[in-house]
């Protein structure tokens, strides 16, 4: 039943982030605060580098609904795989985003779906989730 749920959840946050280019909130807070059920340090990595890029970065190159995508998905890759997981996962988002951005001609894409992508993989084919 969960996976059904983190599908449908991803499609939803994919669709609205290709269409409109934001995250919306109705769907990332809730996911934020529940993921505080499975908190850990390994998780609030993505989170923490995304706020360091936003902080250091010229503004709009990382997005409020990034940054609240990043910690579940932080959350559920470091509860799947741990550290290593986290950071493949963020590694499989950057370049999921760029590849994307070269496909489509797009000098600005939505990187909310190359995040949820990567760490629906990394979840996936983590050795505590088969």
């Amino acid at each position: 039943m969960g996976d059904v749920l983190f599908l449908a959840w991803g499609c939803a946050l994919i669709v609205y982030d290709l269409r409109f280019k934001r995250l919306p909130n109705y769907l990332t807070l809730p996911a934020a605060a529940l993921s505080l059920c499975w908190f850990s340090l390994a998780g609030l990595l993505w989170l923490g580098l995304y706020v360091l890029v936003a902080h250091f970065s010229r503004a709009g190159s990382v997005g409020g609904g990034d940054l609240k995508l990043a910690l579940p998905l932080g959350m559920v890759t470091a509860h799947a795989a741990g550290l290593p997981g986290v950071a493949l996962a963020m590694m499989g988002a950057a370049l999921s985003t760029v590849l994307w951005g070269i496909i489509t001609r797009d000098r600005a894409p939505a990187h909310g779906p190359g995040m949820l992508f990567a760490a629906a993989l990394v979840v996936f084919f983590s050795p505590n989730t088969v």
